[in-house]
């Protein structure tokens, strides 16, 4: 977004530069000229402005800028709004994550114990099978 934002100002430079050289390179007389007239003042040789100065010449410029940079700001407000979007679907996805992983981590606690549970169980089979052959054995029943 900001590399974006980067072209358009120097798209906006590059424009407003070669619409100033065009200015410049206008063929036209001196900017002020001298007429014999005496003015209300008693002045003579007053200045007056070149007929050649077009007031309207940044006006389509100045337009295209001031679009270019209202569509920037909306898709700028646009993007925020996705992009909060975004974080409460990413905070709602980590909260989920969080208690899977805490379910996890309970399997995990309790599965750990599960190898000495069945050396346990085994051991007690074992034994239980001893005394109830011992008993087999005393009872003359044989096994």
């Amino acid at each position: 977004m900001l590399e974006a934002f980067k072209e358009k100002l120097q798209t906006v430079q590059q424009d407003l530069s070669s619409g100033i050289q065009k200015l410049r390179t206008r063929k036209s007389p001196s900017f002020y000229s001298l007429s014999s007239a005496s003015t209300s003042s008693g002045l003579t040789g007053s200045v007056s402005a070149p007929s050649l100065v077009d007031a309207n010449a940044g006006a389509e410029i100045l337009d295209y800028y001031q679009r270019s940079w209202q569509l920037t700001h909306e898709l700028s407000e646009d993007n925020a709004r996705a992009a909060n979007a975004c974080s409460d679907r990413l905070r709602t996805l980590q909260d989920v994550c969080r208690r899977d992983a805490a379910g996890i981590a309970f399997i995990n606690r309790d599965a750990a114990v599960l190898p000495k549970l069945a050396e346990e169980l085994s051991d007690l089979v074992s034994l239980t099978a001893k005394s109830l052959s011992a008993f087999y054995k005393r009872a003359g029943l044989g096994v």
